[in-house]
């Protein structure tokens, strides 16, 4: 999951979330789309770190 690239998806809505960055080894923040992400894609950031750091 954590070395996934980001996945913004292909929708029309905006949703905060946060992705783990693998080359600057920490989570950011991202806008998903709602749709045709990938497991790279948190909720909030501890839910980033705790899974990706």
């Amino acid at each position: 999951v954590c070395v996934q690239h980001v996945a913004p998806g292909e929708c029309k809505r905006s949703i905060p979330r946060f992705f783990y960055n693998l080359y600057d080894q920490k989570c950011q923040p991202f806008i998903f789309s709602g749709c045709n992400g990938n497991g790279n894609n948190f909720k909030t950031l501890q839910d980033c770190q705790s899974r990706c750091v």
